[in-house]
């Protein structure tokens, strides 16, 4: 029954504007928070007259509740984010259970397996208002064979006066579950965005398998998970539950924002059209199913000093995390073997059994190669981080103190992400003054890896994109599937003549480099490209390894994001930051064979891969555009209105012919020929098929163009979907052997030519963002 909280809000007179007023006092009647009504109260009826006093007042409000009154947060393939604050257009509890209920009634459609008597509707607010024009609730359905898993991070709303948090958004998640008749299993304390989406496709907790299995619907038992000796095809476990997972968290966005993401069945991000189907929902359940706030005061007079109000369940967390870990150390990925004496177990507590190495290197616990500072940039990696480094015997991280534990302020840093720059700064400190080689950050909820390495003796710092950590990963886990075949029968007989190469798989996206495509067709194994974006990639590397064709390996974006094995199928900073480990102790160990083999350092390594695979020169950016109806225009110029005649483009004058020179050939050409084009708008069109038809989906509303050159350049155009920029991704591919100098001065040429032939700045009104009007 669709439900008003019934509350009397205070309506007296005012000086602001009526229409504001309404829309403020109906969200009120409705918000379960009663700190977020009385800040919407105080600006509603301010205590002072003074003019600039109430002007402030009612500008608030109208941010807080802009014109139309259906305005609100979107919500799209990545959930929600946004600011923290009352009214629709910020993260709220209001705004989340509404989100919820609309989540809910979708699962119930998708998976309404039984019903109970459907509960009476009613119309409980007769106004067309902030809450849309929905105002019953779904025909409810008790079901059985469905579970919601939710996990939330530390952010809070602390220094704003809104007393919201992912503490209370979970919270309200749950109860609205509970109130639909949907299993709930709300994870106990802060977690990882990975414990999520490992959670929805490998776990249900054991109240839950008990409860399906009594009511007859499933009677499966799950199978005992051995300990491989590679790098395996990690089996999804029959599950008696159907399991969707909500993770409560904004990454690694500024402090002040909350965001909510949700996985589907698969364990992936949702996807169009589930993403608008879900949102059509979330618009038919704005108005409360129930009186969310008696439910929540009840709940807290009950169990007041249980921050999780009895909803969570503590020992099945545990079990969780614990399998988590199991999973990892299952799937292969610890493949260097440590040297455990009693003391060394004793002081990293219960470590896993010795397990066959893949490779020939073992090391010391107590006396590594190397030390390595880990910071959880405030966030909640700390804790799962060193307690999988102690379980599986890997050599204790420094951790840099003040940023080690979750911290919603972000105290020491303006913005919490590894990409930003100065993020790290605290981190190189820390590692210099304890003797740290290298610098591993996770974001905020741990699913992206920043890595920075130090030279003693230039003391400088190289910080590694995400293509290159993307690279080293690739490769190494490459090694250790090759190592573990047998390097001697691939030599024999050639990687491609190898049937177990054939069927490695890695994933990678469009935007991110060449250089993981090229290494898969030297080496012999199947590599796919997908659009931008985890919810792309981490559902290829899903299809791929469900397959039974392929051993998907590994899948990475440019962003920091990384998947090894398949563990789970989303980005995983925890999984990528063990991995990355054992390779940095790897190359470290031994310097005798630096030259051949890449030792010595990752820069040392990554420099061996170039030499091996090439040399891979990226230069991203973008343009301000004011004016988005110009995105088409645009399109349509680089396009050529659809006819997709060019075939070359000009070299600007008095520039060397680049990649020519950077292959060694010498010879001077005029122009930069394109060897295929194609584009993901609509219709698509890719040059490289049969029907001219692209492989990857299509989009009318975020088209994307990819120009590829004879000379191993790769140019992609798309406007940002959320801010105002036109963005370009510029990739330059050198031959082996040619140095990394030469193949930059190549693209910096290069780079000149495509923008002034596909993005003339004048004509488009683009604007530099440092404000340089010149021409690049």
């Amino acid at each position: 029954m669709a439900y008003s909280n019934g509350k009397k809000i205070e309506i007296r007179e005012t000086m602001l504007s009526l229409d504001v007023v309404e829309r403020a006092q109906v969200w009120m009647q409705h918000d379960p928070n009663p700190t977020t009504v009385q800040y919407l109260q105080d600006l509603l009826y301010p205590a002072s007259n003074d003019e600039h006093h109430v002007a402030f007042c009612e500008q608030r409000l109208n941010s807080l509740f802009p014109s139309p009154a259906n305005r609100r947060l979107q919500f799209g393939t990545a959930g929600l984010r946004g600011r923290m604050q009352p009214g629709p257009v910020g993260m709220n509890d209001l705004v989340v259970i509404q989100t919820a209920q609309g989540l809910a009634s979708y699962v119930i459609q998708e998976y309404g397996l039984s019903s109970a008597a459907a509960a009476e509707t009613s119309n409980c607010c007769d106004d067309h208002n902030v809450l849309g024009d929905s105002s019953q609730s779904p025909q409810l359905k008790h079901t059985d064979g469905i579970c919601a898993l939710v996990g939330y991070d530390h952010r809070s709303s602390v220094g704003d006066p809104y007393g919201v948090s992912s503490l209370s958004f979970a919270i309200f998640t749950a109860l609205v579950f509970m109130e639909a008749g949907i299993d709930c299993f709300l994870l106990d304390g802060f977690v990882p965005t990975p414990l999520v989406s490992y959670g929805v496709l490998r776990y249900v907790p054991e109240q839950m398998t008990r409860r399906s299995k009594s009511k007859g619907k499933v009677n499966q038992e799950q199978p005992t998970a051995k300990h491989g000796t590679g790098i395996t095809d990690s089996r999804e476990i029959d599950s008696p539950l159907t399991a969707i997972g909500i993770m409560i968290t904004a990454s690694h966005n500024p402090a002040k924002d909350a965001g909510y993401k949700v996985f589907w069945t698969d364990g992936c991000q949702i996807r169009s059209p589930t993403d608008k189907i879900i949102a059509a929902s979330i618009q038919e359940n704005l108005v409360p199913w129930t009186d969310y706030q008696k439910l929540y005061n009840d709940l807290k007079a009950k169990f007041p000093n249980d921050p999780c109000l009895g909803l969570s369940m503590p020992r099945e967390t545990e079990k969780l995390i614990s399998a988590y870990y199991q999973a990892i150390w299952d799937s292969g990925l610890v493949t260097t073997a440590p040297i455990l004496d009693q003391a060394s177990v004793e002081k990293h507590g219960k470590a896993m059994p010795p397990i066959p190495t893949l490779s020939s290197f073992s090391y010391s616990s107590d006396k590594p190669c190397i030390q390595f500072c880990y910071t959880a940039m405030h966030g909640v990696g700390h804790k799962f981080v060193q307690a999988a480094f102690a379980r599986f015997g890997l050599p204790r991280l420094v951790s840099v103190p003040s940023q080690e534990q979750p911290d919603p302020k972000f105290s020491t840093v303006a913005f919490p992400n590894p990409e930003e720059r100065g993020a790290l700064d605290l981190a190189k400190k820390y590692a210099v003054e304890h003797n740290c080689a290298i610098v591993l950050a996770n974001d905020p909820d741990a699913d992206r890896l920043g890595v920075s390495e130090y030279n003693p003796t230039t003391k400088e710092w190289t910080d590694f994109t995400g293509d290159q950590i993307g690279l080293l990963l690739g490769h190494w886990l490459w090694m250790q599937f090759r190592n573990k075949q047998g390097v001697a029968d691939i030599e024999a007989h050639g990687s491609g003549a190898c049937a177990q190469v054939s069927m490695v798989s890695m994933c990678s996206s469009t935007v991110s480099s060449q250089a993981l495509a090229v290494m898969a067709r030297q080496e012999g194994f199947h590599h796919e490209e997908t659009l931008a974006g985890f919810k792309w990639i981490g559902s290829k590397a899903s299809e791929l390894a469900k397959s039974g064709k392929y051993n998907q390996m590994f899948a990475y974006e440019e962003s920091l994001g990384y998947c090894c094995g398949n563990v789970l199928f989303d980005k995983d900073g925890i999984t990528a930051c063990i991995v990355l480990v054992q390779l940095a102790m790897h190359v470290y160990s031994d310097t005798t064979n630096s030259s051949e083999d890449g030792r010595g350092s990752l820069v040392q390594h990554l420099q061996y891969l170039y030499k091996k695979y090439g040399e891979f020169v990226s230069d991203n950016g973008y343009f301000l555009l004011d004016d988005p109806s110009k995105i088409p225009v645009i399109m349509n110029h680089i396009t050529q209105g659809g006819k997709f005649e060019r075939s070359r483009i000009p070299k600007i004058v008095g520039t060397t012919n680049g990649q020519d020179g950077a292959n060694g050939s010498g010879k001077d050409a005029d122009f930069y020929e394109i060897s295929s084009i194609r584009y993901l708008g609509q219709p698509g069109y890719d040059s490289t098929t049969v029907d001219k038809k692209p492989v990857l989906p299509t989009s009318k509303s975020s088209p994307m163009v990819t120009i590829r050159f004879t000379n191993g350049g790769v140019a992609q155009f798309r406007a940002s979907g959320t801010e105002p920029k036109f963005k370009y991704y510029l990739e330059l591919q050198g031959q082996p052997g040619v140095d990394r100098a030469t193949v930059r001065e190549v693209l910096k040429h290069w780079k000149k030519a495509v923008l002034q032939e596909f993005l003339p700045r004048a004509e488009f009104d683009l604007r530099h963002p440092d404000g340089n009007d010149k021409e690049d």
